[in-house]
């Protein structure tokens, strides 16, 4: 502002000679608009592990001051530089969101309309449960993961095996992933160790599962009984299972499950070897699981019960008979397991003899044996040596003519 006086006589001030001191001129400024502040940093809403980064642009040709306030605590600011929250003001803050007002003022007393941060502090890191799968697990298929984690700004969690990285969604059902499953062996352990972190930079990665993998069948051995094979008496069961994890091994006859110990010879269970028939066969399956729940192919073993003694009907001779010269034998045997038919006669020697065909006696037998009464013991066996309850024929062998004596009359008798 350019200021003027004159007087009466013309005489005026020289306004344009500024070197003359008595020229006056004012230089003045209007400003009537407040700062405007940008704020760089902290985004509103965000998260803090550490103390709050602020940057705050604050323009104005004349600006005076930035400051911040929490609570009732201001803090001045360098204009657009980093500067972290007042250490006293973050001791001071409990884990949750607290509110940052951030003013700017020019020479004249303008004051931004204030702006206010949502903020939060947050040194926790997320807490992780584990729904699956469990530690110490076996599995035949790629598991199923569920990872819940818990945190008042969950960012992201995922999981790692070996080098392999593979994000989760949180709460939700997922498969291992296929490749990694894949590049396992097929038998044996596997880490995975699980992380989740928050938005505010905090991590947790405290969890680690140790599963195992194990995608082979045992592999099962019949020690005992061979198959197709007869028994008169509960038979003894002995099965080998070979598998890295082996679980359990036990057989079914019918409805009727047993378990067997690896490797070690038991008898068959008596329960059922009672409620089998006398005669005939049955089958015995035998099964073996691993903790991965691989289950072999069944084995199939057909095995006979035969605790019944052949049937014998002694075609020849009668007993209680009477004979001059070796009677003939024919005897019938009846049993699906026949091994063999023999007679004795008591005190010599014991023959062979062909089911149902006539035979002489032994000859020498026959020559040794006395005037009188002898015994023959029959005998059928099978291939079970079940042999029947021993049959007895009283025989007699008479081979002298009948003595004549005669008494009346007297030989030239008149």
């Amino acid at each position: 502002i350019n200021f003027f006086a004159n007087d009466s006589a013309g005489n005026i001030n020289n306004t344009d000679d500024f070197s003359n001191s008595s020229s006056y001129v004012l230089t003045l400024y209007k400003d009537t608009d407040a700062p405007t502040v940008v704020v760089n940093l902290p985004i509103d809403y965000s998260y803090w592990n550490t103390p709050t980064v602020i940057n705050i642009a604050a323009i104005d040709q004349n600006l005076h001051t930035i400051w911040y306030r929490v609570g009732t605590t201001n803090i001045t600011l360098t204009d657009n530089t980093d500067q972290t929250l007042d250490d006293e003001i973050w001791d001071s803050l409990t884990e949750e969101s607290f509110i940052l007002e951030i003013f700017a003022n020019d020479s004249f007393g303008y004051l931004n309309n204030s702006i206010t941060l949502t903020l939060y502090k947050d040194l926790t890191p997320p807490s992780i449960n584990i729904n699956s799968p469990n530690n110490n697990t076996y599995y035949g298929l790629a598991p199923d993961i569920l990872l819940i984690a818990t945190d008042i700004s969950v960012d992201s969690i995922w999981y790692s095996v070996g080098g392999a990285i593979r994000t989760l969604t949180n709460g939700i059902l997922e498969p291992l992933d296929s490749n990694i499953w894949n590049s396992l062996p097929n038998e044996g352990q596997f880490i995975i160790n699980f992380f989740a972190n928050d938005s505010a930079g905090n991590i947790n990665n405290t969890y680690t599962l140790t599963l195992y993998k194990d995608v082979v069948t045992p592999f099962l051995s019949m020690n005992s009984p061979e198959n197709n094979t007869y028994w008169n008496s509960i038979p003894d069961i002995q099965v080998t299972v070979s598998d890295t994890y082996f679980g359990s091994v036990w057989y079914n006859v019918g409805a009727t499950k047993i378990m067997l110990d690896n490797g070690v010879s038991e008898p068959f269970d008596s329960s059922i070897w009672n409620s089998l028939p006398n005669e005939g066969l049955f089958t015995i399956n035998f099964f073996a699981n691993d903790s991965a729940g691989n289950l072999n192919d069944s084995i199939i073993l057909t095995l006979y019960k035969d605790t019944v003694a052949p049937l014998v009907t002694v075609n020849l001779p009668l007993n209680n008979t009477y004979w001059n010269s070796r009677p003939v034998l024919n005897i019938a045997a009846y049993d699906p397991n026949l091994q063999s038919i023999s007679y004795q006669v008591v005190g010599f020697s014991r023959w062979f003899i062909s089911n149902n065909t006539d035979v002489l006696l032994d000859f020498l037998d026959w020559h040794d044996l006395s005037e009188g009464i002898f015994f023959v013991d029959i005998f059928a066996e099978d291939s079970l040596e079940n042999i029947n309850n021993s049959i007895r024929l009283t025989l007699y062998k008479d081979t002298v003519e009948p003595v004549i004596d005669i008494i009346l009359p007297k030989s030239n008798d008149l």
